[in-house]
């Protein structure tokens, strides 16, 4: 099957409905009208579909000719709390929210995949879900559309996603075995001494004087060898006072602790609260430790792996297709699909740096080359027909 052909009739309504999908950015848990604008497509197409999760998710089922195999195309929905400072004639029609993360991008891939598959589907022999997640920049929603049965009925038996990524060129993808996105924790420590007159510090407990000793001590875990990438950084230092006469009852540090394995993600969060109970004692202060884990790292199956790469290279070319040697430190809460199910995750390149189009992620001027449509497109569907054809 020649899905490279008609990935490229797709190429125009991909487009189209990226650039509708990116005007109308809504935030996690809020994406009642990009829910509509993906019914109405998928009603066009003819794919039957039904909500799930907190009502924004979508599960639409293009059912084959045949009966067969499940495989899942996953693309998330939400956008960030960011004004767009970008001068793009289709730019967030929502006042403080924007596609900066290109969301929109992945919806557009799935329904462009829709639409290819759809237009052969006699062809078929199995079955294609395409999950609309909502609510992945947040606490995680796939979590919740797993739950709500997004795998079952048929069982699907392998998950497929991806990100556009602006750190390679559009035309090509990246993937790689194991680890690819990290889980993103976060770390809060409220130090508590006495506060007081600044022209006493000899009756009080300046908390910011062991604050600023457990910083350094971070910086010092944040180098250390624990025999794989991971990221440690105290972004937060806050003492809620701006009285340059007054020392403060508590500070605040927090921060993001970024891992792709159990391992490493409990020696982090171990380590952080022994040193914090360390540097209490040290200067006579009270450490409140806190360490939420947000979704885990996500990793792909092995065997997914290769047998994504073999379809990718037949369908953009061996050259394209990069075998990453270092994951992103970022998160993605695909990594529940993952645990559930066989799966693999892509990095779709999308950047044109002679053209200047190379912001990266979560920046207000995040723009995207928008050819990164098809190679995405071609990837999954080329993948998606060799995988229902085993």
């Amino acid at each position: 099957m020649d899905f490279s052909s008609l990935v490229d009739l797709q190429f125009e309504y991909m487009v189209k409905m990226r650039r509708l999908l990116h005007c109308t950015a809504e935030l996690s848990g809020e994406e009642f009208q990009t829910a509509k604008i993906i019914e109405n497509a998928l009603c066009e197409i003819g794919i039957e579909h039904c909500r799930m999760g907190h009502g924004q998710g979508i599960v639409a089922t293009l059912c084959g000719a045949k009966e067969g195999r499940t495989i899942a195309l996953r693309a998330d929905m939400d956008a960030l709390p960011l004004a767009e400072k970008t001068a793009c004639a289709f730019a967030s029609k929502t006042k403080g929210v924007m596609h900066a993360c290109g969301h929109d991008a992945h919806m557009a891939i799935a329904l462009g995949c829709a639409r290819a598959i759809a237009s052969v589907r006699d062809t078929l022999a199995g079955n294609v879900k395409f999950i609309f997640q909502p609510a992945e920049e947040t606490d995680g929603g796939a979590e919740d559309m797993i739950n709500a049965g997004a795998l079952e009925n048929p069982r699907v038996e392998r998950v497929i996603g991806g990100h556009v990524m602006p750190d390679y060129e559009t035309g090509t993808i990246m993937l790689r075995h194991g680890a690819i996105m990290a889980a993103p924790d976060d770390f809060s420590i409220r130090i508590i001494g006495r506060g007081g007159h600044g022209a006493y510090p000899h009756k009080c407990v300046n908390p910011i004087i062991a604050a600023s000793a457990l910083v350094l001590e971070i910086e010092k875990i944040a180098v250390a060898d624990f025999g794989e990438h991971f990221a440690l950084s105290c972004c937060v230092i806050n003492s809620n006072t701006s009285t340059w006469n007054l020392i403060p009852d508590s500070v605040l540090l927090g921060g993001t602790a970024r891992s792709l394995s159990e391992r490493v993600r409990t020696e982090l969060e171990s380590i952080l609260r022994v040193k914090s109970e360390e540097i209490a004692q040290e200067f006579g202060v009270q450490a409140e430790f806190s360490f939420r884990r947000y979704f885990p790292p996500t990793i792909s199956d092995d065997k997914a792996v290769d047998e994504f790469m073999l379809s990718a290279k037949r369908a953009i070319g061996e050259n394209n297709v990069i075998c990453g040697d270092s994951p992103s430190m970022a998160g993605e809460d695909f990594s529940y699909y993952a645990l559930a199910v066989p799966s693999v995750f892509i990095h779709i390149g999308c950047a044109d740096t002679a053209r200047g189009i190379k912001h990266v992620l979560h920046s207000p001027l995040f723009e995207l080359d928008e050819r990164c449509l098809r190679v995405g497109a071609k990837c999954y569907c080329a993948h998606i027909f060799d995988f229902l054809s085993q």
